[in-house]
């Protein structure tokens, strides 16, 4: 294909399995998070291949030397609706041209890209990362998430394997697609260090942490709200997107720093005392919450029917009720006046993602779903 362009070089077996993962997104947020971390878990396992739109995804997969990189030069400046179709005849390229074996799509619209991949005799697997929760939409986005939703449970039934990132995600997808046919697969930490940063003592002002995409539905702007009647607290912002501007204007007169997207957020999870987050939905996992629990800080998470999975239904984080911006205040600063409180979340939190978000758990899973089973990690 004459638009397509290939970097890295292959460095695995040429018998073994050939993979290629397909993430068609316009914005760096979870799902390019998770296909990252994916090739990481199977690394050493499979010869991997991956026809990526995203900027900053190409950015980091291109320094890999086990992956075969597919991308075109004016990627980003196409509405998804023009990803979408230009990645049918991509797609079928990159099948014939390196003889793929199984192809692992991520995105709505895309599960369009299912029946092709199966014509074209591959194993097609999709992961579902979000619930189906449209009415929350505003209304634009609400039809556009309708038609998409159409276009899942027509394609989605060619699929293989339909991977759910969590047991809310999966009674969803089990609803529309032969439940055979789904296989939830917690999403996962890639590493829970020992010397984890809870700490018991709050800092002056306290560290409160927000990490993810600025938009309406991820509900910073409740926390904002709810912060005026908190005194000695300093917000930090780890994110980007089209809400920026207006969220910075909500938080003028409070203690908040807007850091941007980080490209390595983890030093923030150390610097926290508390992580929120206020998301209204649709959430499918949350990494950004694992990660916070992973280094032992303690959370306060919106009860969505995810959230109170992650957290053991309340056990492992604090939870409010969704939207409520009072409840929201009220259980913050539960947090802040409590030393015991933070400490038990802290410690719960942590033991929850051992328990059920081990990368070990999750890899063997996956090669198991990718029908490459007795690999390991090198």
């Amino acid at each position: 294909m004459s638009t397509g362009q290939q970097h890295g070089r292959i460095t695995n077996n040429p018998e073994q399995t050939r993979i290629l993962f397909v993430n068609l997104t316009g914005g760096f947020g979870g799902v390019e998070v998770y296909t990252e971390r994916l090739l990481s878990l199977l690394q050493n396992s499979a010869r991997f291949y991956a026809l990526v739109f995203e900027p900053e995804l190409i950015v980091r997969l291109r320094k890999r030397k086990d992956i075969c990189l597919l991308s075109v030069p004016f990627r980003n400046v196409l509405p998804k609706f023009m990803r979408i179709l230009l990645g049918l005849p991509m797609l079928a390229w990159a099948i014939l041209r390196h003889h793929i074996d199984v192809v692992q799509i991520n995105g709505y619209s895309e599960a369009i890209y299912l029946p092709l991949a199966r014509a074209l005799g591959c194993t097609a697997i999709t992961t579902r990362h979000l619930t189906f929760d449209i009415e929350k939409c505003p209304l634009p986005k609400s039809v556009e998430r309708r038609l998409a939703r159409f276009i899942y449970c027509v394609c989605a039934r060619s699929a293989s394997l339909i991977v759910a990132v969590s047991d809310a995600v999966g009674a969803e997808v089990r609803a529309l697609i032969p439940a055979a046919r789904v296989k939830v697969i917690p999403n996962w930490i890639s590493s829970a260090p020992s010397d984890r940063c809870g700490r018991t003592l709050l800092q002056s002002p306290a560290r409160l942490l927000y990490v993810g995409r600025l938009t309406e539905l991820k509900g910073l702007h409740l926390l904002l709200e709810a912060l005026r009647n908190v005194p000695d607290v300093r917000l930090t912002v780890v994110g980007d997107g089209p809400c920026r501007p207006e969220l910075e204007q909500l938080a003028a007169k409070l203690d908040t720093e807007f850091a941007g997207f980080q490209k390595d957020p983890l030093p923030f999870y150390a610097a926290a005392d508390i992580f929120i987050n206020p998301s209204l939905g649709p959430e499918g996992s949350s990494l950004v919450a694992l990660d916070a629990m992973a280094r032992g800080v303690p959370c306060l998470l919106s009860d969505l029917p995810v959230f109170q999975e992650i957290s053991d239904e309340g056990r492992a984080a604090l939870l409010f009720r969704t939207g409520d911006v009072d409840d929201l205040r009220t259980k913050l600063l539960a947090l802040l006046q409590d030393d015991r409180l933070r400490h038990k979340y802290a410690k719960a939190g942590y033991a929850a993602v051992l328990r059920r978000h081990s990368s070990e758990t999750a890899q063997n899973q996956y090669l198991t779903a990718f029908g490459i089973q007795g690999c390991s990690r090198a």
